[in-house]
């Protein structure tokens, strides 16, 4: 990023590369002739004027190329709003069985499985800033949530919490898309919660 903005680059990438092909060129030839000794003269790179990369689209780059989020993780920004009405996923080992609960992550691996009658349930491991769960979501739910279940998406789950064999998972009972619907919905509510204290009607939200 120190260099320009990585949209601007991106769209020059082959004028770029073209620069650099003639300025080779260019230093090669000189240096192959009697007029090596004399300076190269300067080539000039003008750099496309574009829009700025849309910040989703930089984080998920970074994600397929580099393998982690560089810039910053998907839910920073989002985590402030809605801190008050889902819980961590570090702090849902603190949690009974069967306890419902609600968390807004991002998927970071799928498995889809079969089941004996023929339908199609998911396994989703989902992370927050403070870690990661596996979210089983049964036929019934997956089957008319199918839009939502995509790489890197991210989810308002609300769930029980499952213990079976020492291991917290969560038993997707409700899901919903954190689309910009949402999130002002919860950004509302939040200018609301400064003048009186959240409620289940509040949290209803999601």
């Amino acid at each position: 990023d120190r260099f320009d903005e990585r949209n601007k680059m991106f769209y020059t990438i082959e004028r770029m590369l073209a620069y650099h092909r003639t300025a080779v060129g260019i230093t090669e030839t000189r240096q192959a002739s009697l007029f090596g000794a004399l300076p190269v003269p300067k080539q000039q790179l003008m750099l496309e004027d574009v829009p700025p990369l849309d910040p989703r689209l930089r984080l998920r780059w970074e994600k397929e190329l580099l393998g982690l989020y560089l810039t910053e993780h998907p839910l920073k920004a989002i985590e402030p709003f809605v801190r008050s009405y889902v819980t961590l996923c570090s702090e849902l080992s603190a949690k009974t069985d069967d306890a419902v609960v609600r968390i807004c992550a991002i998927i970071t691996i799928m498995k889809k499985v079969v089941t004996k009658k023929n339908e199609t349930m998911l396994f989703a491991t989902m992370e927050d800033l403070s870690g990661s769960v596996e979210v089983i979501v049964f036929p019934s739910i997956y089957n008319g949530t199918l839009t939502f279940w995509n790489d890197e998406a991210i989810l308002a789950i609300e769930g029980r919490v499952s213990r079976k064999d020492n291991e917290v998972k969560i038993l997707c009972s409700r899901v919903r898309t954190l689309d910009d619907t949402l999130l002002n919905q919860i950004k509302a509510l939040n200018v609301t919660d400064d003048e009186s204290s959240p409620s289940d009607e509040h949290h209803s939200t999601f």
